[in-house]
């Protein structure tokens, strides 16, 4: 069935006249017609959508929409982030040195092993193996 409007009233008569009038074929070129149309629109409109979508994908942000904050904020707020991955860090290092002691009496001698590890830090005599 042709989906253009010229031509399809032809084959129409010619179906009429072969069936003995009888009204199906009608409704199927009626169908045919407003079916074959419409799926041809979509392909239309799905081609425009395509294209006018990878204009826009190409096409860079305006940055007037999208302002970036003052320098100042950037980089404050990436000092925070470093300060807190960093205390995170070490929070996890403290508790995998808790849970990997065997006995408590081993958790105070790491933690006294550690207190005098930053006292002799603290001290710069200028010997390494203080």
């Amino acid at each position: 069935v042709s989906t253009q409007s010229t031509g399809w009233i032809e084959l129409l008569y010619e179906t009429l006249r072969c069936t003995n009038n009888q009204y199906w074929p009608v409704i199927f070129y009626l169908g045919a017609l407003v079916l074959g149309n419409f799926l041809i629109l979509n392909l239309f409109l799905a081609l425009l959508l395509n294209a006018f979508g990878e204009d826009s994908l190409n096409s860079q942000p305006d940055p007037e929409d999208n302002p970036k904050p003052p320098l100042h904020s950037r980089i404050y707020n990436k000092l925070l982030s470093t300060r807190r991955k960093k205390h995170r860090l070490a929070s996890e290092i403290r508790m995998s040195r808790l849970i990997l002691a065997a006995s408590p009496t081993e958790q105070m001698r790491e933690a006294r092993q550690i207190e005098c590890e930053n006292r002799n830090e603290g001290r710069s005599n200028g010997n390494p193996e203080n």
